[in-house]
């Protein structure tokens, strides 16, 4: 299997723009998807397009993986990954895709779909209820990933703020994990959610955190399906976890909440916590020496499907294993501005 790679540069200078090289770097995520799209199903390829801004400029163009052909069952994926170093919190100097009224940034309608590493904000929200990454209509039991993202909304208190929207059909699957959804406000509205889930699928989540909202998940039950969840903390629901009761995979377990209940029935959730983050006011979710809510109180993932042996910087998950995006490093407090590789996460 051959991997085909394309490269984004917000602030590219001159070239060809056709995606080659950094220096012939499309100017827009949009732009590549759309002139690179292809179906890869039957071809032995997969597609890594490599996203940056050399110079810190946002990525505001809608994009949508509209064209493209691909399958996870059979490796031919079409991975969208950030090539710049990433932190603990959002930064602005790197590369991230910002929405400003549109309805959503990134549109993906296919299996086999990889969303790695992206940092992806709402900066403007209307009437129109802007979200960042907006996920329907793909094939059944051929799943889609979201994985390493850092969602931020834009904390106002008149509209409604969603970050990833899920409208799952019968048999679509949904992994996402290492995930931080953070920066809502607080617009006293049902739906106004960092996820929501109209969930007739299964959506795999793991080691994720989901703070504020009006619930952390909104999800409308309108047919079966089911969420399997390991390592997430929910936190900063105004109302609860959820608008609903989810249906919750029997199996979930080793979960955090700072609520008394509406999550897992699982031996070993933990509700009514507190917890302690480095700063979380500005978006750093790394567990704080301190903590009695989340830290050490995970389980190994290595197991699940999918394998999670590391954390959304890269770090290897080993015991005690915590609960959240992050695996704590032993007892000194991470550097606010700290800044790691991607690689190849």
């Amino acid at each position: 299997m051959a991997e085909l790679t394309y490269y984004v540069d917000t602030d590219v200078s001159g070239g060809l723009g056709d995606g080659s090289s950094w220096a012939n770097a499309y100017a827009s995520l949009n732009a590549c998807l759309t002139a690179e799209a292809t179906n890869l199903v039957g071809s032995g390829n997969n597609v890594v397009v490599l996203c940056r801004a050399s110079n810190g400029t946002a990525d505001t163009i809608q994009a949508s993986t509209a064209g493209w052909g691909c399958s996870y069952n059979t490796g031919e994926t079409l991975e969208i990954r950030c090539a710049d170093t990433i932190g603990y919190s959002w930064n602005d100097t790197i590369y991230r895709m910002s929405n400003s009224n549109m309805t959503y940034s990134l549109r993906n309608t296919l299996s086999g779909v990889i969303v790695n590493g992206l940092q992806m904000e709402v900066a403007a929200i209307n009437a129109n209820y802007q979200h960042c990454l907006d996920l329907f209509g793909f094939l059944s039991n051929n799943p889609i990933e979201v994985k390493n993202c850092l969602f931020k909304s834009a904390n106002q208190s008149t509209y409604r703020e969603r970050l990833v929207y899920l409208e799952l059909a019968g048999g679509r699957v949904v992994y996402m994990y290492n995930n931080v959804f953070y920066n809502m406000g607080d617009a006293a509205h049902f739906a106004s959610c960092p996820l929501t889930l109209s969930n007739q699928g299964t959506v795999n989540m793991y080691r994720n955190v989901f703070d504020g909202g009006e619930y952390n998940v909104y999800y409308p039950v309108i047919g079966s399906g089911a969420t399997l969840a390991y390592n997430n903390i929910f936190t900063g629901g105004n109302l609860g976890i959820s608008q609903n009761a989810i249906d919750w995979d029997g199996s979930s377990d080793y979960n955090s909440t700072d609520q008394s209940s509406g999550v897992d029935s699982g031996g070993n959730t933990r509700t009514s916590q507190t917890f302690t983050f480095v700063d979380e006011n500005n978006g750093n979710f790394y567990l704080d020496p301190t903590d009695t809510g989340a830290k050490g109180y995970g389980t190994d993932l290595s197991g699940a499907t999918p394998s999670v042996t590391i954390d959304r910087l890269g770090e290897t998950l080993e015991s005690p294993f915590d609960i959240g995006a992050y695996q704590f490093l032993g007892g000194v407090i991470v550097p606010f501005n700290i800044l790691r590789p991607l690689g190849s996460l």
